[in-house]
């Protein structure tokens, strides 16, 4: 789901106040955005099984915080100018294509691990003298002794610490800024087992065409979106775009993916749906601009999202003898388990503006069902600060702890004043 960021401007306006004649407390009421669709998922994989209740006050006033810092980001965002590939011993013996859009760039080999026999097996180490570049049939890039009499445009670099590291076995170079772009072909010449794995990794840092991608959930299911750019442009139509789930112990999921309005749609499994962990997708894509091949790779960190619980459509707000005691917000939840919900209070300084003042927090172990949280305020903090009505409300925010998730943060400009009860 797109995690729900919604600002709004609500006017102070009085909808609603009562009283009771036996603890002398009022109360008014101000809209909120309406709730939202929820979802309860048949299996479920909590994330905590604490069912104890905490409630606690952060002090924000004098500590320069403003509401933007308690805000999730709406998406996530990634840039890569890189590219990987997982390619075998006996393509490097063959050559594997490499389409390059500038030098100055690095290329990374290192053994990959398979386990075809039953057990896992690490791939034989490169030599660096044994790789080879080519360009429209030509050496351009060439560590092999049969290339001494001319410029070598491929520097080997020495890794620090590598045989303490798991770089050990990780044969690195640089391109010369004389490449130019266009497909070359990479080889090895020293005989590989063909079986074997490889990780090859070329990163173009500094080339104009950086992949962008922007992840962001959408509501109530395991779909992503993903709206990408390649330097400055969209992705231009008829690119190729994949995606790969990566999986613990290093299994790959192929994703299937498709074209939206705004970009792309992918799906998680199934049986991913509901578990907790995020997951690391690879985004793949193959461009062509002007005649020239651009492939890029991205990572990004998933994390599917229910709409378990929600906003009722008020909050309330308590007085007590002129002072604000409280402010109450219903909550609606569809499947049992831990929430918490948070207010950013903003009051009014000598300066006669008004501050962030506190950041209420009150988490709860609640069944399905409809339920109030009660955050109190905490005056004699506001006392201590020299901080007085009017009161305003910036912030709310609802969390799944279960799922380690935010449900929703609604940004909201609401006045509370008791002169205007």
């Amino acid at each position: 789901m797109t995690r729900t960021l919604i600002a709004i401007t609500l006017l102070s306006t009085l909808v609603g106040c009562g009283s009771d004649s036996t603890t002398n407390a009022e109360s008014a009421s101000y809209p909120l955005a309406p709730p939202q669709s929820l979802s309860a998922p048949s299996e479920f994989q909590s994330a905590t099984t604490e069912t104890q209740s905490v409630r606690y006050t952060a002090d924000l006033y004098g500590s320069g915080a403003s509401v933007s810092q308690f805000l999730e980001p709406e998406f996530s965002v990634q840039s890569s100018t890189e590219l990987w590939k997982t390619v075998t011993g006996a393509e490097l013996n063959r050559g594997v294509t490499l389409p390059l859009t500038q030098g100055s760039s690095l290329i990374r080999l290192s053994p990959g691990w398979d386990n075809r026999s039953g057990t896992l097996i690490r791939a034989e180490q490169i030599a660096p003298g044994s790789v080879t570049l080519l360009a429209d049939g030509k050496v351009a890039l060439n560590q092999s002794s049969a290339a001494k009499s001319q410029p070598s445009l491929l520097s080997p670099i020495a890794i620090e610490g590598r045989a303490s590291t798991q770089l050990a076995n990780q044969s690195v170079f640089a391109i010369s800024d004389q490449v130019v772009a266009g497909d070359y072909q990479l080889s090895v010449s020293d005989r590989l087992d063909p079986n074997g794995l490889y990780y090859l990794h070329v990163n173009e840092k500094g080339s104009p065409y950086s992949l962008t991608a922007k992840v962001s959930p959408v509501a109530n299911s395991s779909q992503f979106a993903i709206s990408t750019t390649l330097g400055a442009e969209a992705l231009p139509l008829g690119s190729e775009i994949s995606a790969t789930l990566q999986l613990p112990q290093g299994k790959l999921i192929h994703l299937p993916v498709v074209r939206s309005e705004n970009g792309h749609i992918f799906d998680l499994p199934n049986s991913l749906k509901t578990q907790a962990p995020a997951h690391t997708i690879v985004l793949s894509t193959e461009s062509n601009i002007d005649g020239t091949v651009v492939q890029r790779n991205i990572k990004a960190a998933v994390k599917p999202k229910l709409m378990t619980a929600s906003f009722g459509e008020q909050l309330n707000a308590t007085w007590q003898q002129q002072a604000l005691a409280s402010i109450v917000l219903p909550v609606t939840v569809s499947q049992a388990g831990r929430y918490q919900v948070s207010v950013v209070l903003e009051a009014t300084a000598a300066d006669g503006q008004k501050h962030p003042a506190q950041q209420l927090n009150l988490a709860r172990w609640l069944e399905a069902g409809d339920h109030q949280f009660d955050l109190t305020v905490d005056n004699d903090l506001l006392t201590q600060h020299g901080l007085t009505a009017p009161f305003g409300i910036a912030l709310i925010e609802l969390k799944d702890q279960s799922q380690l998730a935010t449900l929703d943060q609604q940004q909201l400009t609401l006045e509370l004043n008791p002169t205007s009860r």
